[in-house]
């Protein structure tokens, strides 16, 4: 004999899933292009993750952009880029961290035909790399760096 359970495992998001981050803090973050959702497990074979609405202004413009680091204490973070520039979920929620390098943000090719943006982190140096498509290029042709201190 088979036991079969029916289960919910889906998560509607208007314009798509660009990205998903984690686990962190207990679930895995979904994006799509202007939201950020939280999907916490439930434990039930029938409803595996509860969903939380973090954000719906902003979102992540692409999975390869999204990266698991540290914080300046060095807590786990998890750092994307965003339509708006670049973007940290940590100890103190989810935080714009662009500031110092919207001049060059301003820049960016969301529209870029190949690839808009990556990053990685490089924890030896405590910091976030993002390689990104600027000023019309369709491929990454600048660095922006994010130091976690």
């Amino acid at each position: 004999m088979i036991n079969t359970t029916d289960t919910k495992n889906f998560l509607y998001v208007d314009q798509g899933i660009t990205g998903i981050g984690g686990p962190f803090h207990g679930g895995i973050y979904v994006f799509s292009y202007r939201q950020v959702y939280k999907l916490i497990p439930t434990g039930r074979a029938s409803s595996a993750y509860s969903r939380i609405t973090l954000r719906t202004d902003v979102g992540c413009i692409r999975h390869q952009t999204a990266v698991m680091g540290e914080d300046e204490s060095g807590q786990p973070a998890l750092y994307w880029l965003s339509h708006r520039g670049p973007f940290r979920a940590g100890a103190n929620g989810i935080e714009f961290i662009g500031r110092d390098v919207q001049d060059r943000w301003d820049l960016v090719n969301l529209g870029a035909t190949s690839v808009v943006g990556w990053g990685m982190y490089l924890p030896e140096k405590g910091q976030i790399h993002w390689y990104v498509s600027v000023s019309g290029n369709n491929d990454p042709n600048e660095r922006l760096v994010y130091d976690v201190r």
